[in-house]
């Protein structure tokens, strides 16, 4: 039987593809499940549907595995799919040390592999694009497929810099009302009542009763931006892809531009790009049904 937080949780979910106008066959909520990878507990969604190709999303920086819900719904008529909380996200561990670096990442990432157990479908947004090609890379044998969403080598400064101020503000409020109003200023493509929803689920209570954001705050440094989106080693990777790949970039996205998402398409032997309108850089957020249609079309092509 559901218990009244389940039911409250599967109608916030029917409210919010209502919002959107999608609809799905079923609405079902996932099971929550931990691997430990390097000594550090990180947590990931399984959405059901055994037996059917799986597909693992990987979530932006300060975003979670619950960013993916719509998606993974609508997804797991064809697909088995995961979505990790990346470490320092969600309900995975914050390591005690700030092992943040790319390396750690992909570790998360073949810990979690290892545990799917045979090849899958690899999506990731910004962060976990980055993560997610880098992953590819290093290991190609456990990737079958690979979306790499609004993220790559070549990236707007000027859209980076206003991601990092909104990061950066103030993150730990009284009441939950002052960063739903900022979140709303920074995205106001989405409709705001999903919107509401989606950042309450990345929002946690101290003990002191204020409200701050549900990862770990060490992770919004420069430094660490900038190990992550070095150039240099993105091409790197981009040249060891040879798995059918789709690039997607939202079409009013500040932080990848038209022509990188063409450079970056171009770089992969064989890939194809896709072009999100009514969406910014958190695309399959943004304009979930447009983001499902285009992976849907990519994977058909397969």
């Amino acid at each position: 039987m559901p218990t009244p937080n389940d039911t409250a949780e599967l109608d916030q979910l029917r409210s919010g593809l209502a919002s959107f106008g999608l609809s799905v066959p079923e609405v079902v909520l996932p099971e929550h499940k931990f691997v430990i990878s390097s000594g550090v507990k990180i947590h990931y969604l399984d959405w059901g549907s055994n037996g059917k190709p799986p597909m693992l999303l990987v979530h932006g920086g300060g975003l979670t595995a619950r960013s993916w819900d719509f998606f993974s719904l609508a997804m797991r008529q064809q697909c088995h799919v995961f979505a990790i909380d990346q470490r320092g996200h969600g309900d995975s561990q914050w390591p005690e040390a700030p092992d943040y670096r790319r390396d750690d990442f992909i570790g998360d990432l073949r810990t979690l592999a290892d545990e799917i157990g045979e090849p899958f479908i690899l999506v990731g947004l910004s962060l976990g694009g980055v993560n997610s090609l880098s992953f590819t890379a290093a290991y190609p044998s456990y990737v079958r497929a690979l979306v790499i969403v609004d993220v790559g080598p070549e990236l707007s400064s000027a859209g980076v810099d206003r991601l990092f101020a909104f990061m950066n503000a103030e993150d730990k409020l009284g009441g939950i009302e002052a960063l739903l109003e900022r979140s709303k200023n920074f995205n106001p493509l989405r409709p705001e009542d999903q919107l509401n929803q989606s950042i309450r689920r990345n929002l946690k209570q101290l003990p002191d009763g204020s409200w701050t954001w549900k990862y770990d705050p060490r992770i919004r440094t420069r430094e660490l931006w900038e190990h992550w989106t070095n150039s240099e080693d993105m091409w790197s990777f981009v040249h060891q892809v040879h798995c059918p790949t789709l690039v997607v970039r939202g079409g009013d996205s500040d932080i990848f531009t038209k022509e990188a998402a063409e450079h970056l398409q171009a770089a992969i032997p064989g890939s194809q790009l896709a072009i999100v309108e009514r969406a910014g850089h958190t695309v399959p957020q943004d304009n979930p049904a447009a983001f499902e249609a285009a992976v849907k079309r990519f994977l058909s092509s397969l």
